[in-house]
């Protein structure tokens, strides 16, 4: 009879472990909930999936969503915009959020790397090119504490290249953030300050040490902003965008290490950061 009863209770328990685990541990799915309109997508969570709205934040147009078992309350945010959702975070055990970073390591859309980590505190992110995604993993003590870890995945568009032709040049129109690239040219032309970029991955390999990974060697042009904010490599702010044509010769690429990482708002730089990361 103990026996019996010892079964009965170990099935439950994994039963428990299966229901209430995160629906959204296969990443390829939760990727799926952006092609759905509002109503789907809050369908499969209430109805299929049991949770219930808690809150609106108004400000930041948040929905969250919880549902609980004995042991853990469960957390969904979403955001939209108008009916498409936009970005989606969740929290999940540790065992089943391993599966998710290994499969954005592996995910060859995805690049940097440092999500396959889970040795020390942080946030880290991968982000797809091709596909228009950033995931954001955070993992804070006491999370790990409660055996969870947090994700958010942002649909931020594909960035396939655009471009326009103005005044002989061709300028890309892409909205970029803390990219990394190669600086190939900067040159002033009509008043005006462009800079010639190569964007290419960085695989990071211990903390503060990383690989760049070229696998596209595309050369973009983006326009400098005015009011452009850099970062030198010592850290200092210079708001100056005249900078750059000062010291042309020295922040051209020579190398396949010498990289940047940069900002634009429709193909204008907003932000660049020429060593001011680590």
């Amino acid at each position: 009879m103990k026996i019996k009863v010892f079964n009965i209770f170990c099935i439950v328990i994994l039963f428990s472990t299966i229901c209430y685990g995160q629906e959204f541990s296969n990443f390829s799915n939760v990727e799926d909930f952006f092609n759905l309109q509002k109503n789907k997508v809050e369908e499969i969570l209430i109805k299929e999936n049991g949770y219930k709205l808690k809150s609106k934040d108004l400000k930041s147009g948040i929905l969250t969503y919880t549902k609980q078992n004995s042991v853990y309350t469960f957390v969904v945010n979403l955001k939209f915009k108008g009916d498409q959702l936009r970005m989606i975070g969740w929290n999940d055990m540790i065992n089943r959020s391993l599966f998710i970073v290994n499969d954005i390591g592996n995910d060859v859309s995805y690049r940097i790397d440092e999500t396959k980590t889970n040795d020390y505190l942080g946030v880290f992110t991968s982000k797809s090119i091709e596909k228009g995604f950033v995931v954001s993993i955070f993992k804070t003590q006491p999370n790990l504490q409660k055996g969870m870890i947090s994700f958010t995945l942002s649909n931020v568009g594909s960035s396939k290249t655009k471009s326009v032709t103005t005044k002989g040049l061709s300028i890309t129109k892409e909205t970029k953030e803390n990219e990394p690239a190669l600086i190939k040219d900067i040159f002033r032309k009509n008043g005006k300050i462009y800079i010639s970029l190569d964007i290419v991955q960085i695989e990071y390999t211990k903390i503060n040490d990383y690989k760049v990974i070229n696998q596209n060697s595309k050369i973009r042009t983006f326009e400098v902003s005015e009011n452009v904010k850099i970062k030198d490599n010592n850290c200092r702010t210079i708001v100056e965008n005249d900078y750059l044509i000062k010291n042309r010769e020295i922040h051209i690429s020579k190398k396949n290490n010498e990289i940047c990482m940069f900002s634009s708002v429709d193909g204008i730089i907003t932000e660049i950061n020429f060593g001011c990361w680590n």
